[in-house]
């Protein structure tokens, strides 16, 4: 994320990328100062303001495996379920299990440049 160009890898197609709060040490509990930080920066990379949809995914995770993960349009998942975000609150044993969102993608959300998407 902190390059100018960001891209998934052409080698390996089934490229992820997740974004999870921090938690308070040796705990189970998000930290929220962690969370705005993640979102201000993100924001700055992107240019874009956090999709309410991300902002309350983040919200509801309230285990380590919980996360927001963006897929490469080439991903066994992406292809398989059509969508490439998906929200794991952290109870899910897959990522297969977690909730899609269809009207996002990486590149539509600026996570990944315009330029280098697949």
């Amino acid at each position: 994320m902190g390059g100018e160009v960001r891209q998934f890898s052409a080698e390996q197609p089934d490229s992820a990328l997740m974004f999870h709060p921090g938690f308070e040490p040796g705990q189970q509990v998000p930290a929220l100062e962690t969370k705005a930080i993640l979102l201000a920066w993100l924001e700055a990379r992107t240019g874009l303001a956090s999709p309410p949809d991300f902002s309350a995914a983040m919200n509801r995770i309230t285990k380590r495996k919980g996360g927001v993960y963006f897929l490469a349009p080439s991903h066994g998942l992406a292809l398989k379920n059509g969508v490439s975000v998906l929200f794991c609150e952290g109870s899910e044993d897959k990522v297969s299990q977690c909730a899609g969102q269809a009207a996002a993608s990486a590149q539509q959300l600026r996570i990944i440049s315009a330029s280098q998407a697949r």
